[in-house]
């Protein structure tokens, strides 16, 4: 029976590859994709595995995430821009200490740059106090982040190997004894 193809992302690609490349941009989970695309749960994870390194199914990837790129305007420079805004951020951007009180500052005061970094601003009351709560986006995070895309970590791989050797002891050959069937050198 032929497999239909897809006209969506261009010749090569089967209907449920193109559904499986359409369901893997969603939340990147190759298994899960898989099995959203219709192939067999019980197989999932290596149809997945199997489908994603496809040539033409890697193709019709790239081409979905410059298409989606392009159309929200998402470029590197930005994202590199954005970790950076988190990276650098400090609490004392956002908010003021003074003696036993904090303040936050106004929306208004803020730069562009110090409320990318804010991750959560919360206020609830208790029956005894009002609490507040500023949360900036994890530094080390984007720090990390942005240390890694700039290629500022050098990638040592350790590999560890045990191996297991059996001899069987009828297949081990003895040397030959100096002076028998040998020839002694000197």
């Amino acid at each position: 029976m032929a497999r239909k193809r897809a006209k969506l992302d261009g010749p090569g690609l089967t209907m449920m590859q193109e559904r499986f490349v359409e369901e893997y941009l969603i939340d990147l989970d190759a298994k899960n994709a898989a099995i959203r695309a219709g192939y067999s749960k019980r197989s999932a994870m290596q149809i997945g595995h199997r489908t994603l390194h496809n040539p033409a199914v890697q193709e019709a990837l790239t081409r979905r995430r410059k298409r989606l790129m392009q159309r929200i305007e998402v470029k590197p420079e930005r994202v590199i821009t954005e970790l950076a805004r988190i990276a650098f951020a400090n609490i004392t951007d956002v908010v003021e200490f003074s003696g036993n009180t904090v303040v936050i500052k106004s929306s208004d005061e803020l730069t562009e740059d110090q409320a990318a970094a804010l991750a959560e601003v919360s206020e609830f009351e208790s029956e005894k106090s009002r609490n507040l709560k500023v949360k900036l986006h994890s530094k080390l995070d984007a720090l990390d982040k942005l240390a890694r895309h700039l290629g500022m970590y050098v990638d040592v791989q350790e590999h560890h190997v045990r191996h297991t050797l059996v001899l069987a002891p009828e297949k081990i050959k003895k040397p030959k004894e100096a002076g028998r069937g040998g020839t002694d050198r000197k």
